[in-house]
């Protein structure tokens, strides 16, 4: 087992039958100018071929598989996490590629001020080239505006390198100490990937009097490759299971964990206007007006999700949880 030492990191990386992606994130891991101390690949018994894809890279990498106990990505990453040695924290998605100096620009990062507790790069996606290559680059990344939206934006960042309130999960590195504190939060729904989780450490991070940096400058590539978990309304298919989910993790996160006042802002945007995705009251009109694709449904789905929340909460208050 790895003993702890100054600048010893601990990656963390979930994957579920995405061998070829996989083998591109382990080949992007050995290739860095500060290599990891061990890599912590969760992968389930029954996943054969990214078993194998991990072990391959065992002459070169300090592979440990790990069984996941607990569901989707929460489960897998807690299960990594409570193994773990590392002083850094390393989580990254199993289908993104890190350039050589990511790990040596993260740790700058954090060296530089000890009030750092995470940080991450740009998330360069790849599910669209041409779309991607004209977006506009933004300055309006990883914050929670004043009347409550919180905004993500982190693959259109533009320079400077700055303190945000949110990073992506797809890669950041954060103290290992602070993140074994505050764990992933476990009542978290879906199936594989719980989505907005990053939103649980943001507001840990927050409550705490501490900051997280985004650097632009230092680009992932991420192939946003198919998931296996039924949820694809990140990748174009609508699933009304997924949106429930992701609605009721963001109205739960918020409850539990964001900062009194932001907490209030951000419900009511959530309630009142939400996405596209998830609508809230006030959108669904215009959506009415564009014609906007099974907008019953998800409003629908978006609704119960809020709700459910909301009930999750009151019962969790009720029995002192």
């Amino acid at each position: 087992m790895m003993q702890p030492n100054a600048q010893s990191i601990s990656v963390i990386l979930p994957t579920f039958r995405r061998p070829d992606f996989l083998n591109l994130c382990l080949q992007s891991l050995a290739s860095q100018t500060t290599p990891p101390s061990e890599v912590l690949v969760s992968v389930t018994l029954d996943d054969i071929e990214s078993r194998k894809t991990a072990l391959a890279w065992e002459d070169k990498l300090p592979i440990q598989l790990v069984e996941p106990i607990g569901r989707g990505v929460i489960g897998a990453m807690n299960s990594c996490l409570d193994i773990s040695q590392g002083t850094y924290v390393l989580l990254v998605d199993d289908d993104v590629e890190l350039p050589p100096t990511w790990v040596e620009q993260m740790l700058a990062h954090l060296f530089s001020d000890p009030n750092i507790v995470g940080a991450g790069g740009r998330d360069l996606l790849l599910d669209h080239p041409e779309f991607r290559a004209n977006e506009k680059r933004l300055a309006h990344v990883g914050i929670v505006e004043p009347w409550g939206r919180i905004v993500g934006n982190h693959h259109r960042g533009a320079p400077p390198a700055r303190r945000v309130r949110i990073l992506r999960g797809s890669n950041c590195l954060y103290r290992g100490d602070f993140l074994r504190r505050v764990r992933f939060d476990e009542d978290l729904r879906g199936k594989g990937a719980q989505v907005h989780w990053e939103l649980s450490l943001a507001f840990a991070v927050w409550q705490a009097g501490l900051s997280l940096f985004y650097d632009p400058t230092v680009e992932v590539l991420h192939h946003v490759a198919p998931r296996h978990d039924g949820d694809g309304n990140h990748r174009g298919i609508f699933d009304p299971e997924g949106i429930y989910d992701m609605t009721f993790n963001e109205v739960l996160i918020v409850l539990r964990h964001a900062p009194l006042g932001i907490r209030e802002r951000c419900l009511c945007w959530n309630f009142l206007v939400g996405s596209v995705t998830c609508p809230g009251l006030l959108q669904i009109p215009r959506l009415i007006v564009e014609r906007s694709p099974h907008l019953f449904k998800r409003a629908l789905a978006a609704w119960r999700g809020r709700f459910a929340a909301l009930a999750a909460a009151l019962n969790a208050r009720r029995v002192g949880v």
